[in-house]
């Protein structure tokens, strides 16, 4: 009994650690002057698992979100055996393709310890959100005033051009990982003050923890944020707080506080972006009329059954390393062919049916039911604008954050079967 009382404490130690490590993205080692290969704190904390494997839980029937995900991967394995052998690239870039599917293979590892975790994971994970998501909010703080900008090294001999008042948080050298971490923590703090009697400090608090977005540059950080609180709203029926939030918007935007607005970096950009012949939003849903098979390798004839050239896919000639279509949709086609894009589907429907059948069932537990909803809401968000985004898919130096997205999924996919489970 004592035995198993300290392995779950330190399986909870380290689940812990494995969502506080997705808060700071930054290399703790220079190994390289290729930035994403230099170990992040997440690599240290997988190593951990690997060396506590036998302390969790035999292995479960997976559920099925997991299952195709795994299916998914085991696909993207092949298709780096079919890349390597068959499309003649150099091994500089062979070298990129190996990386990834390692990093898929390391992501559905992790995911594979999680499901094994044998104690509720929720208020865990409800926990970590405040506190990563307040570092997160302090180093961003600090970052706007006293943070480096202009010419900055990211990584030994690579420089990257900062913007003044461009913030990006503990994380890499753009905005993708901000965008993408903040607006999952503040879904999951803003689902959770429906649980609490005192709901709107914490949905207040919620919306404070994602105001540096306003400053990252990012229109896809901004819409997922924006699209998955108006879900979790309108899913609660919380109509009076949809009628207060859209009053004090309309007082704004006739106040002197629209001229603040307008001069925040993300508002800005998005205002100049909409006004570009070339990248508003409505021309990046359009651009799939631009998808041009003949344009990828050998004329395309390799790219309907096995993909353009896993994680790498050169569309006229360019290599684009970790790099795509922005849309997810589109772009798991053209890395990964049409098998890959059905496997995708397929994990999306389940993914979909699994967690509102979590939330059917765990109406009785209040922090449980938020929880999920609020994860469901993320979800459709992602979906949503991933239409003209890239709010899926590791690649453009989001680094581990779709891990992250992952695990959340898993654990709210999973949360009556663990919570009957324990009981």
């Amino acid at each position: 009994m004592k035995d198993d009382i300290t392995n779950s404490r330190i399986l909870s130690i380290w689940f812990v650690l494995l969502l506080l490590s997705f808060c700071y993205q930054k290399p703790i080692l220079f190994l390289s002057s290729i930035d994403r290969i230099n170990p992040r704190l997440f690599d240290i904390v997988s190593i951990l698992g690997v060396l506590f494997y036998f302390r969790f839980g035999d292995a479960k029937r997976p559920v099925k979100m997991l299952l195709w995900w795994k299916y998914l991967v085991l696909w993207f394995c092949f298709l780096t055996i079919i890349t390597i052998f068959f499309y003649d690239f150099p091994g500089s870039i062979n070298q990129y393709v190996l990386f990834y599917c390692f990093k898929y293979i390391q992501g559905y590892f992790i995911l594979l310890l999680v499901s094994k975790l044998e104690f509720k994971l929720i208020p865990l994970v409800i926990k970590t959100c405040f506190v990563g998501g307040v570092f997160v909010f302090v180093y961003c703080v600090f970052e706007f005033f006293y943070g480096e900008y202009g010419s900055v090294e990211f990584s030994p001999g690579k420089f990257v051009n900062k913007p003044m008042g461009v913030i990006w948080g503990p994380f890499g050298n753009t905005y993708f990982q901000i965008a993408n971490y903040l607006p999952l923590l503040s879904s999951v703090i803003f689902g959770y003050s429906y649980a609490k009697k005192n709901g709107l400090l914490y949905k207040l608090f919620a919306v404070l923890l994602s105001f540096p977005l306003l400053f990252t540059g990012s229109r896809t950080g901004l819409g997922l944020l924006l699209v998955s609180l108006a879900l979790i709203t309108i899913f609660n029926k919380d109509f009076y707080f949809l009628f207060i939030t859209a009053f004090l918007a309309l007082i704004v935007s006739f106040s002197s506080w629209s001229d603040k607005l307008l001069e925040t970096n993300t508002i800005s950009r998005m205002v100049a972006m909409e006004n570009n012949e070339h990248n508003s939003i409505s021309d990046r849903v359009n651009l799939i009329d631009e998808f041009d098979i003949s344009k990828y390798h050998d004329n395309g004839h390799f790219l309907p059954f096995f993909g353009g050239g896993i994680f790498v896919a050169p569309r006229d000639g360019k290599f684009r390393i970790g790099y795509g279509f922005h849309n997810i949709y589109v772009y798991v086609f053209e890395q990964s062919g049409v098998v890959g894009f059905l496997i995708f589907l397929t994990f999306i429907a389940h993914t979909i049916k699994g967690l509102i059948i979590n939330v059917i069932a765990n109406r009785s537990d209040a922090v449980t039911y938020f929880f999920v909803i609020s994860v469901l809401c993320f979800f459709i968000s992602q979906l949503i604008t991933g239409v003209s985004a890239h709010s899926w898919w590791r690649g453009f130096a989001t680094n581990d954050m779709n891990t992250l997205r992952l695990i959340i999924l898993l654990i709210a996919s999973t949360a009556y079967e663990k919570n009957t489970a324990i009981k």
